[in-house]
């Protein structure tokens, strides 16, 4: 054998020694960190937990709505609405002139009928601010126009779907006092009766905006035209407040509603996987329409105390895309998380509509004082760290 033989298997059978005696270390050494995965034992646990809610409140004011997509108009479970419109550059010589309102959805009955009348306001109303709190309600209380409120919102003529506008013709000598813009105050359509809410498109939808269509005289001609409106708003009133059990969330009535749960049972070192939320809509409390209610979450910075006080954390607001209607869920994973390690203290959190303002809306959720099987529940997936050695 060679010089050169010998030194071959001498190297070869020194790597396959030092490989020996690192697969032997690596056997017999345990990790210095995290579970033994060898060990199934001494992995972190999954567990899960329901808690109930600690605090329930509800509260309630009147959001402005100058700034919402829809008017509305009528009377329904003790809400009374109004519209406000006002047109500018009125032509001279008016003729005749028509208020056109396309409608969108109708909360309450679906029989009977209302008459709607329009009545001439005497008093400056500002549309972002207006409210039925505010509005001095100064009108004159002989009507201008008026026409029957059905409640539909479109019809089948020769065997195709045309849109039921409203169409109000008004007094075509008030509308000649337009013409002064310090005489020109808008006008206010009022309704007759309970029944039913009907609400129409307002000028911040394009396509189906309020127009006032006129015929006037120029020249000894006979020429029309269309305005659309150039502010307008609905007022809304509450004549009684809803039954104080269920927990509410409403838009121009708009209602807000606080929770807090107790979660003292969970180690500060938990990893929260899943925080599920149940609410129960209670229906006979609930004013809603076929596309529901949109929410949003907010955790609290402080204890609650009244809502005259109530300091909100804006950095984190949950705003699920889907509306609430029914028995529905949330994962709040994000909230708990940060309650449970103390990263944010756990004063509860508020829910309040996406939109306030924009329709006369609202959900009546079960509370704890109504049914306990029925009232906000919070299912927690969470996982404990592994056991030490």
């Amino acid at each position: 054998m060679n010089i050169k033989s010998i030194s071959f298997n001498w190297t070869l059978n020194l790597i396959i020694t030092l490989s020996l005696l690192i697969i032997n270390g690596c056997r017999s050494d345990k990790p210095i960190q995290g579970p033994d995965l060898a060990d199934p034992d001494n992995r972190g646990k999954v567990r899960f937990t329901i808690s109930t809610s600690d605090l329930e409140e509800s509260f309630s004011d009147i959001a402005t709505t100058g700034r919402s997509i829809y008017l509305s108009l009528g009377s329904f479970k003790n809400i009374e609405t109004r519209i406000l419109l006002r047109f500018d550059n009125i032509p001279d010589s008016v003729t005749a002139a028509t208020i056109t309102l396309i409608p969108h959805a109708i909360v309450g009955d679906s029989s009977g009928s209302f008459t709607a009348t329009v009545h001439q306001i005497l008093t400056d109303w500002d549309e972002p601010t207006v409210t039925d709190s505010n509005f001095v309600n100064m009108f004159e209380p002989n009507p201008i126009g008026s026409a029957e409120v059905f409640p539909t919102v479109s019809k089948i003529v020769d065997s195709l779907s045309t849109t039921d506008t409203l169409r109000i013709e008004i007094d075509a000598e008030v509308v000649n006092t337009w013409i002064d813009s310090t005489a020109n105050k808008g006008v206010l359509i009022n309704f007759s009766n309970d029944g039913f809410i009907k609400e129409f498109f307002s000028r911040e939808n394009a396509s189906n905006r309020p127009q006032l269509e006129i015929q006037f005289a120029e020249n000894g001609s006979a020429l029309d035209t269309t305005l659309t409106v150039r502010a307008d708003a609905y007022l809304v009133r509450s004549l009684a407040d809803p039954p104080p059990e269920p927990l509410y969330v409403g838009n121009a009535i708009r209602h807000q509603s606080v929770i807090e749960f107790d979660l003292t049972n969970i180690q500060r070192e938990a990893t929260i996987n899943k925080a599920i939320l149940k609410l129960n809509a209670q229906e006979e409390n609930s004013l809603l329409k076929d596309d529901g209610i949109l929410l949003e979450f907010l955790r609290l910075k402080e204890p609650f105390e009244d809502h005259d006080s109530i300091r909100l954390d804006s950095s984190l607001v949950i705003r699920p895309i889907s509306s609430f209607g029914g028995s529905d869920s949330l994962n709040i994973q994000v909230f708990v998380q940060e309650w449970i390690s103390e990263r944010f203290e756990n004063n509860g959190f508020i829910i309040r509509p996406q939109a306030p303002g924009r329709d006369v809306s609202r959900v009546a959720f079960y509370s704890t004082e109504i049914d306990t099987s029925l009232a906000p529940k919070l299912k927690i997936d969470f996982t404990l760290p592994p056991a030490g050695p």
